[in-house]
């Protein structure tokens, strides 16, 4: 007599889930946007991450939203998103937005950008142009 059993395993979708990849996505405002002096809102989503900062400050989070608050000077002003995943891995997404008012520009102006390369640099530079 042959007896044959046969089971069969499920994965339980309860208990298993995937790992989500982390990532941050800021949808205002955005980089290099001008922005009013005093303060500005800084939304987007975010998943996978815990503990989101903005600037330093804890950000308002729900929903994979996330909003918080940050004072702006007349200037470039720089935004830093920041967040850990589960292993301790901290992600980051920095730009900078220019608040104020500014003229328009009238005729060249000299001396606005000063670059000294030296030869490490310029190596660096032709892998990226390379690329």
């Amino acid at each position: 007599m042959l007896l044959l059993l046969v089971t069969a395993c499920k994965k339980d979708p309860t208990t298993s889930a995937e790992p989500v990849a982390p990532d941050i996505v800021v949808a205002s405002p955005l980089a290099g946007a001008f922005v009013d002096v005093g303060e500005v809102h800084v939304v987007g989503t975010s998943r996978g991450l815990s503990s989101l900062t903005v600037n330093g400050a804890r950000a308002v989070e729900g929903g994979g939203h996330f909003d918080a608050v940050i004072p702006t000077a007349r200037g470039i002003v720089p935004i830093e998103v920041q967040g850990s995943d589960r292993n301790g891995n901290v992600w980051k997404e920095r730009y900078s937005v220019i608040a104020g008012e500014f003229a328009d520009p009238v005729g060249p102006i000299e001396d606005a950008l000063v670059l000294r390369l030296n030869r490490q640099g310029l190596d660096d530079i032709g892998e990226l142009i390379s690329e």
